[in-house]
């Protein structure tokens, strides 16, 4: 398990966060005894609909996961989806007591792991990807009766040490802890282990390699895990909003703010973040532009200089300050965490293109205004994430615009997608609409703010 150093050198993430030097990052043991008395068959049910499961027993060796079963088990066929990059093998036994009792260097792992396979790790810098797995955990978690502490020990499948970078610490932290969990959190210390596989060369071969700080002839019995479903099994990309999930959505945003010392602003800042109340839609949604507020509403623009840019952003921004006062912002490896946390927990209307910065829009104070500027040619269902995410908050009211003039920046894309419909159903085309610029009709989107 890693401890993350304080110390504040090391490398730098495009999304703006500190990550910790490698030497900084030091391997321990697992600091987990064997015991055989009490270890049974592995076990498993589904929870909320079958969005997240919880497995006892659960075996790994070797880089793969494995359940225990008595011979006459029906599933001793092919392997099972653990998840979307991991299976589960059965092994079945003609006694599982004895094949506990005689499993040499073994260990047992009390309590709960939670189990997150990141099903983006070509993409580990997406900070938009992380509220995928971590909003529908604090939904199951709480529905397990698990969230008054933080969990014994969090199994991160498939990422290197050097991704798990500022911004993506805090929303662990955010996501799983409470209270004086979170003390720690900013200088580095997690409340809860992190356990990762052993690095290779190639994120791909890394899949099916051991934990570190595991021998590779050792197993591990973790006695209960939990596993959400993600997006790409058919999970949800939010918290579980059948079951109270805007309670989940605004502890994680509370959580942020308590470990940034953040207040907040505006009116409805006032209330509890926390409150299951459904007051998302109390005419203070920024949706009134010039009824003479009491103080200038605050504008963020965020832009990037890479791609997805605005190519008319003089124009959007000279009408945006129509309704307030307007920041232009990049969220970039020059700003602070902290700061992002301010400018979000600080801001009324926030405006960006569809990128990974909106991620961010998930710190707004209730009552603020979310314009996403999406493009065509996307995927239909993966354009609805941040969407999905901010209305988890229902203290927040999104719209949006879709861009129908586009810019490719390669020349390639444009001869193979630019005939396409409005809409994609392959990587390929997927990935060449994130390489885009984007002309906004600043009309349509004043209407919209209006």
């Amino acid at each position: 398990m890693y401890e993350f150093s304080a110390d504040g050198s090391g490398v730098s993430d495009a999304s703006g966060a500190a990550s910790p030097p490698a030497a900084a990052c030091t391997v321990a043991d697992h600091s987990v005894e064997w015991v055989s008395d009490g270890i049974g068959a592995t076990t498993e049910r589904l929870g909320k609909d079958g969005k997240y499961r919880v497995i006892e027993n659960l075996w790994f060796s070797r880089g793969s996961f494995y359940k225990i079963v008595d011979s006459g088990h029906p599933e001793t066929g092919s392997p099972l989806a653990l998840s979307s990059n991991i299976n589960l093998y059965t092994i079945p036994v003609v006694d599982v007591t004895s094949f506990v009792r005689n499993t040499k260097s073994s260990r047992y792992v009390r309590g709960e792991t939670v189990l997150i396979d990141f099903s983006y790790f070509v993409h580990p810098t997406a900070i938009g990807h992380w509220l995928e797995y971590l909003l529908p955990l604090t939904s199951a978690r709480r529905l397990e009766g698990l969230d008054v502490k933080p969990p014994g020990m969090v199994l991160l499948m498939h990422l290197k040490r050097v991704f798990v970078f500022e911004w993506v610490r805090a929303a662990l932290g955010a996501a799983f802890g409470r209270g004086s969990d979170l003390d720690g959190v900013v200088s580095g210390t997690l409340p809860f282990p992190v356990i990762f596989q052993a690095e290779t060369s190639s994120v791909w071969s890394q899949i099916g390699q051991r934990l570190e700080g595991l021998g590779d002839d050792e197993w591990l019995c973790f006695e209960r895990v939990l596993v959400a479903k993600d997006v790409i099994d058919g999970g949800p990309r939010t918290a579980f909003m059948d079951e109270g999930g805007e309670r989940d959505a605004r502890q994680f945003r509370r959580n942020m703010w308590d470990m940034y010392g953040v207040a907040g602003r505006g009116a409805g800042v006032a209330r509890d973040a926390g409150d299951d109340g459904d007051d998302g839609d109390d005419g203070d949604n920024g949706d009134d532009g010039d009824d003479g507020d009491a103080r200038t509403r605050r504008i963020t623009l965020l832009h990037k200089s890479a791609n997805r840019r605005i190519r008319n952003r003089v124009l959007l921004r000279e009408m945006l300050a129509e309704f307030g006062e307007v920041d232009e912002v990049e969220l970039d490896e020059n700003v602070s965490m902290a700061t992002q946390i301010d400018i979000m927990a600080h801001t009324d209307i926030l405006v960006s293109a569809h990128t990974s910065g909106l991620a961010n829009a998930m710190f707004l104070p209730p009552g603020a205004l979310v314009v996403e500027l999406r493009h065509r040619n996307f995927l239909e269902d993966m354009e609805r994430t941040f969407e999905m995410q901010i209305k988890s908050l229902q203290d927040v009211k999104w719209v949006s615009w879709k861009a129908m003039e586009i810019v490719y920046l390669h020349k390639n894309d444009e001869r193979k997608f630019k005939a396409w419909g409005t809409s994609c159903d392959v990587d390929e085309c997927v990935e060449a609409h994130t390489l885009i610029d984007i002309v906004v009709d600043v009309d349509a989107v004043r209407q919209l703010i209006r």
